[in-house]
C-alpha cells in the first residue's frame, strides 16, 4: 500500500479556497519526500482560486478537482445565513468517488499540518472502516446524542474497501434525509450517530482541536505543540476572523508562502474597524438580562424576572411591566 503514496481529500467552496490553500501548503511542506495525490471536492471554487491552488504543488504532488453536484444534499434544509454549507457533507461520498484507492485521508480546511503524517496514514486500522479522533468536548456531545463515543469529523482516515462493504455512503445519506431538523454539527453528528461500530480511535495529536473558549485545551496544545501533527481551528473563532485566535501564528506562517498572502493586511484592517465598532456600540446577553452600550456606557437594558419585565435607561429603571397570563 505504501507504494501508491498518500491519497488526501479536501473539500471547499470558493469562500474557503484561501484556507484550503493554507491547509494544502502546510501538508506539502511536511511531505517533500512523499508522493501526494490530492483530491479536492469542488463545490464552486473559482477558476482564479483553482490556479492559485495548483501553484502550491511540487514535483511529487498531483492535484485533481472533482466537481460535486450539491443537489444530492437537497434532503437537508440548509440555512443560507449559517456556517453550515453543502460542502460540509461532501465527505459522505468519498468512498463512492475514490473507489480505486485503498485509503484516503480527509482533512478539513480550517487546520494546519505540523508534522509528517505517514505513520498515521499507514497505521493499523484494526479492521475498522474509519480512523477518527475524539472531539474536544466529547462527553457533552455523547450525552447530547446518546452515543458511547463522540468523534471530530475534521480528520477522517477512510479504508475505502471496508467503507464500501458496509455501505457507508448510503448509510450516511439515509441519515441525512431522516434528520432534516437542525443538528448542532450536522455532518459530524450524523457520522457519530451512524458509525459507532466502524471507528478506530487515534491519538489527539492527529487532530488537536484548538478550541479558544477552553483555556485548558489551548494550554495543553501549547505544552505539546512539538508533538502535534495536525492543529485544528475548531468553532467559529478562526485565525482569519476579526478576533485573534491564541494559536493563529501557525496559520499565518503558512499563509505567507501562498498566493493569498495579501489577505493579512485585509484581516488586520477588518479587525481594527471591528474593534472600533465594538467600542462604539456593543450588545450583550447574560441569563435574562439584555444590555446595549455606547462607548462603553450602559444606555439601555432589559431584565426578565419571572413574568416581570424591567427596563433601564442609563442604569435607572424607568418601566416595569407584568406580562399578562393567557
Amino acid at each position: 500500500m505504501e507504494n501508491e503514496g498518500m491519497n488526501i481529500c479536501l473539500s471547499s467552496d470558493d469562500k474557503y479556497a484561501q484556507h484550503l490553500g493554507v491547509t494544502l501548503k502546510s501538508l506539502i511542506l511536511q511531505h517533500n519526500d512523499s508522493d501526494l495525490h490530492i483530491h479536492i471536492l469542488d463545490s464552486g471554487i473559482s477558476a482564479e482560486n483553482k490556479q492559485k491552488i495548483l501553484t502550491l504543488a511540487n514535483e511529487k504532488t498531483e492535484i485533481v478537482f472533482a466537481p460535486i453536484n450539491e443537489t444530492v444534499f437537497n434532503n437537508y434544509e440548509l440555512d443560507k445565513n449559517s456556517y453550515i454549507t453543502a460542502a460540509m457533507f461532501n465527505r459522505f461520498v468519498i468512498p463512492e468517488l475514490l473507489t480505486d484507492k485503498e485509503r484516503v485521508l480527509y482533512l478539513d480546511v480550517d487546520l494546519v499540518v505540523l508534522k509528517n503524517l505517514r505513520q498515521f496514514y499507514f497505521a493499523d486500522m484494526s479492521g475498522k472502516a474509519i480512523g477518527m479522533i475524539k472531539n474536544y468536548n466529547y462527553k457533552e456531545c455523547e450525552k447530547r446524542l446518546g452515543v458511547e463515543n463522540y468523534y471530530n469529523s475534521g480528520v477522517m482516515l477512510f479504508d475505502i474497501k471496508k467503507c464500501r462493504e458496509v455501505g457507508l455512503t448510503a448509510r450516511l445519506m439515509q441519515a441525512l434525509a431522516e434528520n432534516k431538523q437542525k443538528l448542532f454539527c450536522p455532518d459530524q453528528d450524523i457520522i457519530n450517530m451512524q458509525c459507532q461500530d466502524l471507528i478506530k480511535e487515534f491519538d489527539f495529536i492527529y487532530n488537536a482541536q484548538a478550541h479558544p473558549l477552553q483555556s485548558a485545551n489551548i494550554k495543553l496544545i501549547n505544552d505539546e505543540i512539538n508533538q502535534i501533527a495536525i492543529l485544528h481551528y475548531t468553532t467559529a473563532l478562526k485565525p482569519w476572523g476579526v478576533h485573534k485566535h491564541p494559536l493563529e501564528k501557525y496559520y499565518w506562517q503558512v499563509l505567507v508562502n501562498t498566493s493569498w498572502q495579501d489577505a493579512i493586511t485585509k484581516i488586520k484592517k477588518e479587525r481594527f474597524y471591528r474593534m472600533l465598532w465594538a467600542w462604539l456600540y456593543s450588545y450583550s446577553r447574560q441569563d435574562d438580562i439584555k444590555s446595549w452600550r455606547l462607548m462603553g456606557v450602559p444606555v439601555f437594558a432589559k431584565k426578565k424576572i419571572g413574568d416581570i419585565r424591567k427596563f433601564y435607561v442609563f442604569g435607572v429603571m424607568l418601566l416595569k411591566i407584568r406580562k399578562r397570563k393567557k
